[in-house]
Protein backbone atom coordinates (compact mmCIF):
# COMPACT_ATOMS: atom_id res chain seq x y z
CA UNK A 1 0.00 0.00 0.00
CA UNK A 2 1.23 3.08 -0.72
CA UNK A 3 1.03 5.48 2.25
CA UNK A 4 -1.21 8.80 2.97
CA UNK A 5 0.85 12.01 2.47
CA UNK A 6 0.13 14.78 4.08
CA UNK A 7 0.73 18.56 4.18
CA UNK A 8 0.60 21.22 7.17
CA UNK A 9 2.02 24.47 6.42
CA UNK A 10 0.33 26.61 8.35
CA UNK A 11 1.57 23.83 11.54
CA UNK A 12 4.94 24.09 10.00
CA UNK A 13 5.16 27.94 10.57
CA UNK A 14 3.77 28.09 14.00
CA UNK A 15 7.14 25.66 15.15
CA UNK A 16 9.30 27.61 13.42
CA UNK A 17 8.15 30.85 14.89
CA UNK A 18 8.28 29.68 18.43
CA UNK A 19 12.15 28.23 17.79
CA UNK A 20 12.50 31.61 16.28
CA UNK A 21 11.23 33.10 19.69
CA UNK A 22 13.38 30.45 22.09
CA UNK A 23 16.46 31.89 20.79
CA UNK A 24 15.66 35.33 22.25
CA UNK A 25 15.27 33.78 25.83
CA UNK A 26 18.22 33.19 28.19
CA UNK A 27 17.90 28.95 28.61
CA UNK A 28 16.35 27.93 31.74
CA UNK A 29 16.99 24.58 33.17
CA UNK A 30 14.37 21.95 34.24
CA UNK A 31 15.55 22.61 37.76
CA UNK A 32 14.11 25.90 37.47
CA UNK A 33 10.97 24.69 36.08
CA UNK A 34 10.94 26.92 33.03
CA UNK A 35 11.38 26.76 29.10
CA UNK A 36 8.91 27.06 26.60
CA UNK A 37 7.45 23.67 25.84
CA UNK A 38 6.34 23.53 21.78
CA UNK A 39 2.63 21.24 22.06
CA UNK A 40 2.45 18.80 18.96
CA UNK A 41 -0.66 19.37 16.67
CA UNK A 42 -3.30 16.51 17.51
CA UNK A 43 -4.36 14.36 15.18
CA UNK A 44 -7.36 13.06 14.88
CA UNK A 45 -8.44 9.49 12.98
CA UNK A 46 -11.03 10.37 10.11
CA UNK A 47 -12.27 7.40 8.20
CA UNK A 48 -12.57 7.65 4.23
CA UNK A 49 -15.63 5.77 3.23
CA UNK A 50 -16.32 5.47 -0.20
CA UNK A 51 -19.60 4.27 -2.04
CA UNK A 52 -20.54 4.22 -5.40
CA UNK A 53 -23.59 5.09 -6.67
CA UNK A 54 -26.34 3.03 -7.94
CA UNK A 55 -27.66 4.10 -11.60
CA UNK A 56 -29.85 6.67 -11.51
CA UNK A 57 -33.09 5.20 -12.68
CA UNK A 58 -35.97 8.12 -12.60
CA UNK A 59 -35.79 9.15 -16.48
CA UNK A 60 -36.41 5.41 -16.95
CA UNK A 61 -39.15 4.55 -18.25
CA UNK A 62 -40.77 0.88 -17.41
CA UNK A 63 -39.81 -1.03 -14.52
CA UNK A 64 -36.90 -3.95 -14.56
CA UNK A 65 -35.72 -6.56 -12.73
CA UNK A 66 -33.74 -5.25 -9.24
CA UNK A 67 -29.87 -5.35 -10.12
CA UNK A 68 -28.31 -8.62 -10.91
CA UNK A 69 -25.06 -9.51 -8.84
CA UNK A 70 -23.20 -10.22 -11.32
CA UNK A 71 -24.03 -6.42 -12.81
CA UNK A 72 -24.26 -4.93 -9.68
CA UNK A 73 -20.03 -6.67 -9.10
CA UNK A 74 -19.03 -5.56 -12.51
CA UNK A 75 -20.44 -1.73 -11.94
CA UNK A 76 -19.05 -1.07 -8.51
CA UNK A 77 -15.72 -2.76 -9.09
CA UNK A 78 -12.58 -0.13 -8.08
CA UNK A 79 -9.33 -1.72 -9.12
CA UNK A 80 -7.67 1.91 -7.79
CA UNK A 81 -9.27 4.97 -6.04
CA UNK A 82 -7.53 7.93 -5.25
CA UNK A 83 -8.85 10.59 -2.47
CA UNK A 84 -7.52 13.73 -1.76
CA UNK A 85 -8.58 16.08 0.83
CA UNK A 86 -8.57 20.30 1.16
CA UNK A 87 -8.48 23.00 3.89
CA UNK A 88 -12.02 24.52 3.51
CA UNK A 89 -10.58 28.00 4.53
CA UNK A 90 -7.52 28.05 2.47
CA UNK A 91 -8.40 25.50 -0.47
CA UNK A 92 -4.89 24.38 0.46
CA UNK A 93 -4.20 20.49 -0.23
CA UNK A 94 -3.70 18.77 3.09
CA UNK A 95 -3.68 14.88 2.34
CA UNK A 96 -3.62 12.68 -0.70
CA UNK A 97 -4.40 8.90 0.01
CA UNK A 98 -4.19 6.27 -3.13
CA UNK A 99 -4.31 3.10 -2.50
CA UNK A 100 -4.49 -0.53 -4.61
CA UNK A 101 -6.23 -2.05 -1.37
CA UNK A 102 -8.35 -0.36 0.20
CA UNK A 103 -10.50 -2.36 3.00
CA UNK A 104 -12.90 -4.10 0.70
CA UNK A 105 -16.50 -4.49 1.55
CA UNK A 106 -15.57 -2.84 5.31
CA UNK A 107 -17.41 -3.62 8.36
CA UNK A 108 -20.62 -1.68 8.47
CA UNK A 109 -20.71 1.91 9.54
CA UNK A 110 -23.67 3.36 11.08
CA UNK A 111 -25.15 0.32 9.43
CA UNK A 112 -24.40 1.58 6.15
CA UNK A 113 -22.65 -1.32 4.31
CA UNK A 114 -19.18 0.94 2.84
CA UNK A 115 -17.07 -0.48 -0.12
CA UNK A 116 -13.79 0.67 0.39
CA UNK A 117 -12.58 2.51 3.36
CA UNK A 118 -9.21 3.96 4.60
CA UNK A 119 -8.06 5.98 8.10
CA UNK A 120 -5.97 9.49 7.69
CA UNK A 121 -4.88 11.74 10.78
CA UNK A 122 -5.81 15.31 10.45
CA UNK A 123 -6.11 18.16 13.00
CA UNK A 124 -9.50 19.40 13.76
CA UNK A 125 -11.08 21.37 11.18
CA UNK A 126 -13.31 22.04 8.41
CA UNK A 127 -12.17 20.02 5.03
CA UNK A 128 -13.52 19.12 1.46
CA UNK A 129 -12.61 16.03 -0.38
CA UNK A 130 -13.06 14.78 -3.84
CA UNK A 131 -12.44 10.35 -4.56
CA UNK A 132 -11.70 9.35 -7.96
CA UNK A 133 -11.40 6.11 -9.07
CA UNK A 134 -10.55 3.51 -12.02
CA UNK A 135 -8.79 6.71 -13.63
CA UNK A 136 -6.45 4.38 -15.78
CA UNK A 137 -9.46 3.67 -18.19
CA UNK A 138 -8.97 7.16 -19.97
CA UNK A 139 -7.10 8.19 -22.06
CA UNK A 140 -5.35 10.56 -20.32
CA UNK A 141 -5.54 9.22 -16.87
CA UNK A 142 -2.02 8.97 -16.18
CA UNK A 143 -1.34 12.91 -16.14
CA UNK A 144 -4.26 13.06 -13.31
CA UNK A 145 -3.06 10.17 -11.60
CA UNK A 146 0.38 11.35 -11.86
CA UNK A 147 -0.64 14.46 -10.41
CA UNK A 148 -2.89 12.99 -7.59
CA UNK A 149 0.41 10.33 -6.87
CA UNK A 150 2.70 13.45 -6.88
CA UNK A 151 5.33 14.50 -4.41
CA UNK A 152 4.19 17.93 -3.69
CA UNK A 153 0.61 18.85 -2.37
CA UNK A 154 0.90 21.87 -2.90
CA UNK A 155 0.69 21.17 -6.74
CA UNK A 156 -3.02 19.63 -6.47
CA UNK A 157 -5.41 22.48 -6.99
CA UNK A 158 -9.16 22.61 -7.16
CA UNK A 159 -8.43 24.25 -10.37
CA UNK A 160 -6.50 21.40 -11.81
CA UNK A 161 -9.03 19.06 -11.07
CA UNK A 162 -11.75 21.36 -12.59
CA UNK A 163 -10.33 20.02 -16.49
CA UNK A 164 -11.37 17.32 -19.26
CA UNK A 165 -11.01 13.90 -19.85
CA UNK A 166 -11.87 10.97 -22.53
CA UNK A 167 -12.84 7.56 -21.91
CA UNK A 168 -10.87 4.90 -23.60
CA UNK A 169 -13.56 3.45 -26.37
CA UNK A 170 -16.67 2.27 -25.18
CA UNK A 171 -16.46 -1.38 -26.42
CA UNK A 172 -13.97 -2.01 -23.38
CA UNK A 173 -16.65 -1.90 -20.81
CA UNK A 174 -19.07 -4.42 -20.67
CA UNK A 175 -20.49 -7.07 -18.33
CA UNK A 176 -17.65 -10.08 -19.54
CA UNK A 177 -14.07 -8.98 -18.56
CA UNK A 178 -15.24 -5.69 -19.08
CA UNK A 179 -12.01 -2.26 -17.97
CA UNK A 180 -13.17 -1.09 -14.29
CA UNK A 181 -15.39 1.80 -15.23
CA UNK A 182 -13.94 5.66 -14.36
CA UNK A 183 -15.65 6.80 -11.48
CA UNK A 184 -15.37 10.51 -9.66
CA UNK A 185 -17.47 12.78 -6.79
CA UNK A 186 -18.56 16.01 -6.17
CA UNK A 187 -17.03 18.23 -3.32
CA UNK A 188 -17.63 16.51 0.09
CA UNK A 189 -18.03 18.81 3.02
CA UNK A 190 -15.83 17.15 5.82
CA UNK A 191 -15.73 17.77 9.57
CA UNK A 192 -12.72 16.18 12.08
CA UNK A 193 -13.41 16.98 16.01
CA UNK A 194 -11.94 15.02 18.86
CA UNK A 195 -13.47 12.78 20.81
CA UNK A 196 -16.12 11.53 18.07
CA UNK A 197 -16.06 9.18 15.41
CA UNK A 198 -15.30 11.05 12.12
CA UNK A 199 -16.63 9.45 9.14
CA UNK A 200 -15.87 10.85 5.44
CA UNK A 201 -18.78 9.47 3.00
CA UNK A 202 -17.59 10.29 -0.47
CA UNK A 203 -20.23 8.60 -3.33
CA UNK A 204 -18.57 8.28 -6.45
CA UNK A 205 -20.43 8.59 -9.87
CA UNK A 206 -19.43 6.26 -12.81
CA UNK A 207 -18.81 8.32 -15.85
CA UNK A 208 -20.79 6.36 -18.36
CA UNK A 209 -24.26 5.40 -18.56
CA UNK A 210 -26.20 1.93 -18.99
CA UNK A 211 -28.65 0.92 -21.33
CA UNK A 212 -31.37 -2.32 -21.06
CA UNK A 213 -33.27 -2.56 -24.05
CA UNK A 214 -36.15 -5.54 -23.29
CA UNK A 215 -37.59 -6.98 -26.29
CA UNK A 216 -40.96 -8.84 -25.94
CA UNK A 217 -43.11 -10.88 -28.29
CA UNK A 218 -46.98 -9.42 -28.02
CA UNK A 219 -48.58 -10.53 -31.06
CA UNK A 220 -50.65 -13.13 -29.52
CA UNK A 221 -49.65 -16.24 -32.05
CA UNK A 222 -47.57 -19.02 -32.33
CA UNK A 223 -45.40 -17.69 -34.95
CA UNK A 224 -41.28 -17.65 -34.17
CA UNK A 225 -40.19 -14.30 -34.11
CA UNK A 226 -36.58 -13.94 -34.43
CA UNK A 227 -34.74 -10.66 -33.44
CA UNK A 228 -32.23 -10.26 -36.38
CA UNK A 229 -30.70 -6.80 -35.84
CA UNK A 230 -30.46 -3.52 -32.59
CA UNK A 231 -29.21 -0.87 -32.41
CA UNK A 232 -29.43 2.45 -30.80
CA UNK A 233 -27.89 5.79 -31.42
CA UNK A 234 -26.72 8.74 -31.38
CA UNK A 235 -24.07 8.68 -28.68
CA UNK A 236 -21.61 11.31 -28.06
CA UNK A 237 -17.79 10.46 -28.27
CA UNK A 238 -15.95 12.99 -27.09
CA UNK A 239 -14.32 14.74 -24.23
CA UNK A 240 -16.17 15.23 -20.75
CA UNK A 241 -15.70 16.48 -17.29
CA UNK A 242 -13.84 14.79 -14.78
CA UNK A 243 -15.69 15.63 -12.08
CA UNK A 244 -19.82 15.51 -11.85
CA UNK A 245 -21.87 18.76 -13.39
CA UNK A 246 -24.68 20.39 -11.73
CA UNK A 247 -26.71 22.97 -12.21
CA UNK A 248 -27.87 25.17 -9.56
CA UNK A 249 -28.56 23.22 -6.38
CA UNK A 250 -29.75 19.87 -8.76
CA UNK A 251 -26.78 17.45 -8.92
CA UNK A 252 -26.48 13.67 -10.30
CA UNK A 253 -27.30 12.57 -6.19
CA UNK A 254 -30.72 14.77 -6.03
CA UNK A 255 -32.37 15.15 -9.30
CA UNK A 256 -36.22 14.70 -9.69
CA UNK A 257 -38.04 14.00 -12.71
CA UNK A 258 -39.02 17.38 -12.37
CA UNK A 259 -35.92 18.67 -12.83
CA UNK A 260 -33.86 16.02 -14.63
CA UNK A 261 -33.82 18.08 -17.93
CA UNK A 262 -32.27 20.59 -16.70
CA UNK A 263 -29.18 18.53 -15.66
CA UNK A 264 -28.29 17.82 -19.27
CA UNK A 265 -24.97 16.93 -19.65
CA UNK A 266 -22.87 20.34 -20.56
CA UNK A 267 -19.68 20.34 -22.09
CA UNK A 268 -18.22 23.68 -22.23
CA UNK A 269 -14.91 22.96 -21.40
CA UNK A 270 -14.77 21.31 -24.66
CA UNK A 271 -12.17 23.57 -27.02
CA UNK A 272 -13.81 24.55 -30.40
CA UNK A 273 -11.95 23.14 -32.60
CA UNK A 274 -12.37 19.03 -30.67
CA UNK A 275 -13.55 16.99 -33.16
CA UNK A 276 -17.11 15.07 -31.34
CA UNK A 277 -18.05 11.92 -32.82
CA UNK A 278 -21.49 10.65 -32.73
CA UNK A 279 -22.08 7.05 -33.04
CA UNK A 280 -24.90 3.95 -33.07
CA UNK A 281 -24.40 1.30 -30.53
CA UNK A 282 -24.91 -1.77 -32.72
CA UNK A 283 -25.74 -4.75 -30.19
CA UNK A 284 -24.05 -8.05 -31.06
CA UNK A 285 -26.68 -10.69 -32.64
CA UNK A 286 -26.08 -14.29 -33.49
CA UNK A 287 -26.68 -14.48 -37.02
CA UNK A 288 -29.14 -17.29 -36.89
CA UNK A 289 -30.62 -14.71 -34.86
CA UNK A 290 -32.57 -14.69 -31.36
CA UNK A 291 -35.79 -16.09 -30.87
CA UNK A 292 -38.01 -13.72 -28.85
CA UNK A 293 -40.76 -14.68 -26.23
CA UNK A 294 -43.67 -13.52 -24.68
CA UNK A 295 -41.24 -13.12 -21.30
CA UNK A 296 -38.56 -11.34 -23.60
CA UNK A 297 -35.04 -11.03 -24.03
CA UNK A 298 -32.93 -8.18 -22.26
CA UNK A 299 -30.04 -6.54 -24.22
CA UNK A 300 -27.36 -4.80 -22.19
CA UNK A 301 -24.56 -2.15 -22.49
CA UNK A 302 -22.52 0.84 -21.63
CA UNK A 303 -22.06 3.86 -23.73
CA UNK A 304 -21.07 7.41 -23.43
CA UNK A 305 -23.40 10.16 -22.14
CA UNK A 306 -24.51 12.66 -24.54
CA UNK A 307 -27.06 15.65 -25.04
CA UNK A 308 -29.46 16.93 -27.72
CA UNK A 309 -26.80 19.06 -29.57
CA UNK A 310 -25.37 15.31 -30.60
CA UNK A 311 -28.44 14.22 -32.73
CA UNK A 312 -30.24 16.04 -35.55
CA UNK A 313 -33.83 14.86 -34.25
CA UNK A 314 -33.11 15.60 -30.72
CA UNK A 315 -33.71 12.20 -29.99
CA UNK A 316 -32.02 8.80 -28.90
CA UNK A 317 -33.45 6.12 -31.42
CA UNK A 318 -33.54 2.56 -31.64
CA UNK A 319 -33.67 0.41 -34.75
CA UNK A 320 -35.06 -3.36 -34.66
CA UNK A 321 -34.89 -5.93 -37.00
CA UNK A 322 -37.46 -8.87 -36.93
CA UNK A 323 -37.35 -11.79 -39.23
CA UNK A 324 -38.16 -10.74 -42.39
CA UNK A 325 -39.60 -7.38 -41.82
CA UNK A 326 -37.80 -4.34 -43.08
CA UNK A 327 -35.93 -2.85 -40.27
CA UNK A 328 -38.04 -0.27 -37.93
CA UNK A 329 -36.35 2.91 -36.94
CA UNK A 330 -38.41 4.16 -34.02
CA UNK A 331 -37.44 7.02 -31.99
CA UNK A 332 -37.31 7.34 -28.31
CA UNK A 333 -38.29 9.66 -25.44
CA UNK A 334 -34.77 10.31 -24.46
CA UNK A 335 -33.46 13.44 -26.05
CA UNK A 336 -29.44 12.38 -23.99
CA UNK A 337 -27.96 10.26 -21.79
CA UNK A 338 -25.83 11.54 -18.64
CA UNK A 339 -23.12 9.62 -16.92
CA UNK A 340 -24.67 7.04 -14.47
CA UNK A 341 -28.13 6.86 -16.11
CA UNK A 342 -29.62 3.52 -15.85
CA UNK A 343 -32.00 3.83 -19.53
CA UNK A 344 -34.52 1.04 -19.43
CA UNK A 345 -36.43 0.90 -23.02
CA UNK A 346 -39.13 -1.71 -23.27
CA UNK A 347 -40.13 -2.61 -27.09
CA UNK A 348 -43.03 -5.08 -28.07
CA UNK A 349 -43.54 -6.66 -31.11
CA UNK A 350 -47.10 -6.27 -31.92
CA UNK A 351 -49.57 -6.57 -34.92
CA UNK A 352 -50.96 -4.14 -34.09
CA UNK A 353 -50.65 -0.13 -33.81
CA UNK A 354 -52.01 1.97 -30.67
CA UNK A 355 -52.76 5.40 -30.28
CA UNK A 356 -53.19 6.97 -26.79
CA UNK A 357 -55.14 10.09 -27.05
CA UNK A 358 -55.25 12.58 -23.45
CA UNK A 359 -58.42 15.39 -23.29
CA UNK A 360 -58.32 17.92 -20.87
CA UNK A 361 -61.28 19.80 -20.08
CA UNK A 362 -59.97 22.67 -21.77
CA UNK A 363 -58.12 21.71 -24.84
CA UNK A 364 -55.04 23.24 -26.56
CA UNK A 365 -55.21 25.78 -29.00
CA UNK A 366 -56.77 24.43 -32.24
CA UNK A 367 -59.12 21.77 -29.83
CA UNK A 368 -57.39 18.47 -30.83
CA UNK A 369 -56.22 16.48 -28.13
CA UNK A 370 -52.78 15.44 -28.26
CA UNK A 371 -51.81 11.92 -29.52
CA UNK A 372 -49.09 9.16 -29.01
CA UNK A 373 -48.55 6.69 -31.66
CA UNK A 374 -47.42 3.47 -30.75
CA UNK A 375 -46.21 0.64 -33.52
CA UNK A 376 -47.22 2.96 -36.32
CA UNK A 377 -46.92 1.44 -39.63
CA UNK A 378 -45.36 -1.89 -38.46
CA UNK A 379 -46.45 -3.05 -34.93
CA UNK A 380 -43.08 -2.40 -33.44
CA UNK A 381 -43.49 -0.24 -30.26
CA UNK A 382 -41.17 1.49 -28.19
CA UNK A 383 -42.75 1.21 -24.36
CA UNK A 384 -41.56 4.94 -23.44
CA UNK A 385 -43.57 7.12 -21.42
CA UNK A 386 -46.68 8.90 -21.93
CA UNK A 387 -46.40 12.03 -20.98
CA UNK A 388 -49.37 14.90 -20.84
CA UNK A 389 -48.85 18.12 -19.65
CA UNK A 390 -51.18 20.23 -18.26
CA UNK A 391 -51.28 23.70 -16.97
CA UNK A 392 -49.86 24.20 -13.48
CA UNK A 393 -53.53 26.37 -12.90
CA UNK A 394 -55.16 23.20 -14.18
CA UNK A 395 -57.73 21.45 -12.42
CA UNK A 396 -60.53 18.92 -13.53
CA UNK A 397 -60.48 15.77 -15.49
CA UNK A 398 -58.06 14.29 -17.44
CA UNK A 399 -59.37 12.26 -19.88
CA UNK A 400 -57.14 8.90 -21.58
CA UNK A 401 -58.32 6.86 -24.29
CA UNK A 402 -56.43 4.10 -26.20
CA UNK A 403 -57.30 2.83 -29.49
CA UNK A 404 -56.12 -0.48 -31.14
CA UNK A 405 -55.93 -0.80 -35.00
CA UNK A 406 -54.57 -4.10 -36.63
CA UNK A 407 -51.39 -3.53 -39.13
CA UNK A 408 -52.29 -7.05 -40.92
CA UNK A 409 -54.67 -9.38 -41.40
CA UNK A 410 -53.35 -11.33 -39.08
CA UNK A 411 -55.77 -9.77 -36.22
CA UNK A 412 -59.49 -9.56 -36.79
CA UNK A 413 -61.93 -7.47 -34.60
CA UNK A 414 -59.71 -6.65 -31.59
CA UNK A 415 -61.87 -6.33 -28.44
CA UNK A 416 -60.51 -4.67 -25.44
CA UNK A 417 -61.08 -6.51 -22.00
CA UNK A 418 -63.04 -3.50 -20.48
CA UNK A 419 -62.57 -3.73 -16.43
CA UNK A 420 -66.36 -4.84 -16.31
CA UNK A 421 -66.28 -6.74 -19.23
CA UNK A 422 -66.95 -10.73 -19.54
CA UNK A 423 -64.92 -12.58 -21.43
CA UNK A 424 -62.24 -15.92 -21.91
CA UNK A 425 -60.33 -15.93 -18.61
CA UNK A 426 -60.23 -13.36 -15.90
CA UNK A 427 -57.76 -10.76 -16.44
CA UNK A 428 -58.94 -7.50 -17.78
CA UNK A 429 -57.53 -4.46 -18.52
CA UNK A 430 -56.13 -2.12 -15.86
CA UNK A 431 -54.88 1.37 -15.06
CA UNK A 432 -53.25 1.78 -11.56
CA UNK A 433 -51.76 4.68 -10.14
CA UNK A 434 -48.27 3.75 -9.32
CA UNK A 435 -46.90 6.86 -8.06
CA UNK A 436 -48.79 10.18 -6.56
CA UNK A 437 -46.58 10.75 -3.98
CA UNK A 438 -46.94 14.56 -5.00
CA UNK A 439 -50.65 14.66 -4.70
CA UNK A 440 -51.42 15.49 -8.04
CA UNK A 441 -54.37 13.47 -8.66
CA UNK A 442 -57.64 13.21 -6.56
CA UNK A 443 -60.73 11.74 -5.58
CA UNK A 444 -63.24 14.09 -7.55
CA UNK A 445 -65.47 13.77 -4.93
CA UNK A 446 -63.77 14.20 -2.30
CA UNK A 447 -60.55 16.32 -3.46
CA UNK A 448 -58.60 14.08 -1.01
CA UNK A 449 -55.30 12.61 -3.31
CA UNK A 450 -55.43 9.29 -4.85
CA UNK A 451 -54.29 6.46 -2.70
CA UNK A 452 -50.96 4.39 -4.96
CA UNK A 453 -52.28 1.29 -6.02
CA UNK A 454 -55.60 2.65 -6.76
CA UNK A 455 -57.35 1.61 -9.86
CA UNK A 456 -59.18 3.43 -11.86
CA UNK A 457 -61.91 1.72 -13.96
CA UNK A 458 -61.47 1.21 -17.84
CA UNK A 459 -64.69 1.96 -19.68
CA UNK A 460 -65.53 1.80 -23.26
CA UNK A 461 -64.48 5.02 -25.18
CA UNK A 462 -68.02 7.61 -24.48
CA UNK A 463 -67.30 8.90 -27.60
CA UNK A 464 -67.67 5.84 -29.53
CA UNK A 465 -69.17 3.26 -26.96
CA UNK A 466 -69.87 0.58 -29.73
CA UNK A 467 -66.15 0.70 -31.05
CA UNK A 468 -64.17 -2.48 -29.34
CA UNK A 469 -60.99 -1.20 -30.05
CA UNK A 470 -61.26 1.80 -28.21
CA UNK A 471 -60.83 2.26 -24.38
CA UNK A 472 -60.60 4.82 -21.87
CA UNK A 473 -60.33 6.14 -18.13
CA UNK A 474 -60.17 9.47 -16.33
CA UNK A 475 -58.16 10.90 -13.76
CA UNK A 476 -58.42 14.36 -12.24
CA UNK A 477 -55.95 17.01 -11.45
CA UNK A 478 -56.04 19.60 -8.68
CA UNK A 479 -53.48 22.79 -8.71
CA UNK A 480 -50.58 22.74 -7.26
CA UNK A 481 -48.05 25.61 -6.30
CA UNK A 482 -44.98 23.03 -6.72
CA UNK A 483 -44.22 21.02 -9.53
CA UNK A 484 -45.95 17.53 -9.62
CA UNK A 485 -46.69 14.56 -11.71
CA UNK A 486 -48.28 11.12 -10.94
CA UNK A 487 -47.79 8.19 -12.87
CA UNK A 488 -50.30 5.46 -14.08
CA UNK A 489 -49.34 1.62 -14.95
CA UNK A 490 -51.81 0.58 -17.99
CA UNK A 491 -52.36 -2.39 -18.91
CA UNK A 492 -53.95 -3.17 -22.12
CA UNK A 493 -55.62 -6.61 -22.73
CA UNK A 494 -57.21 -7.32 -25.69
CA UNK A 495 -58.81 -10.45 -27.47
CA UNK A 496 -59.07 -11.18 -31.22
CA UNK A 497 -59.63 -13.90 -34.16
CA UNK A 498 -62.92 -15.76 -34.59
CA UNK A 499 -61.58 -19.17 -33.23
CA UNK A 500 -62.45 -20.16 -29.11
CA UNK A 501 -60.59 -19.51 -27.55
CA UNK A 502 -59.30 -16.12 -28.85
CA UNK A 503 -55.96 -15.30 -29.27
CA UNK A 504 -54.81 -12.62 -26.68
CA UNK A 505 -52.37 -9.85 -26.50
CA UNK A 506 -50.74 -8.07 -23.21
CA UNK A 507 -49.09 -4.85 -23.76
CA UNK A 508 -48.01 -2.16 -20.55
CA UNK A 509 -47.77 1.65 -21.12
CA UNK A 510 -46.92 3.78 -18.80
CA UNK A 511 -48.35 7.12 -18.41
CA UNK A 512 -47.24 10.17 -16.53
CA UNK A 513 -49.30 13.41 -16.17
CA UNK A 514 -47.31 15.88 -14.42
CA UNK A 515 -47.91 19.97 -14.82
CA UNK A 516 -44.24 21.14 -16.01
CA UNK A 517 -43.13 21.49 -19.63
CA UNK A 518 -40.39 19.58 -20.54
CA UNK A 519 -37.55 20.84 -22.64
CA UNK A 520 -34.50 19.77 -24.57
CA UNK A 521 -32.58 22.44 -24.67
CA UNK A 522 -28.92 22.36 -22.92
CA UNK A 523 -25.50 23.23 -24.23
CA UNK A 524 -22.45 20.60 -24.64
Amino acid sequence: MKRTKYIYKHIAAVATSLLLLLSLFPSCSEDDGGGVEVDETKLYTLTIALNTSTSYTPTTRADAPEWEDEADVYERKIDKCWVVLFDATTNACVASVNSDDFIQNGTEIDNAQEVIKETVELPEGYYTGYAFANLENLTNGQSIISLLEGNDLANITKAKLNTTVSLIDAKNFQLKDGKAIPMSSYETPITVKAQTENIARIVLFRMIGKVEITVTDQTGNDETKTLKSLAMGNFRKGPIHLLPYSEGNIDLNNITVADQDLLQPKFDLVPQSTQISPYKHEVPIPEVGDNITVEGQTYTFYAFETGTKSNTDATLSISVGINDRPVSEKPTEFSFMRRNDWLKIPVAITNIESVMRFKNMRMPIGGLPKEIIYGEGDGIQILVDAVNEVDPDYAGPVKIEIEVQSINTRITNPTILYTNTTATGSERSTAILVDNTDGLLIDAETGEPRDENYDFTVYPSPDAPDATNKAYFEVWTQELANESDATIQLTLIAEYGDTEPKSRIEIPYTIRIQNYKRTTDGGN
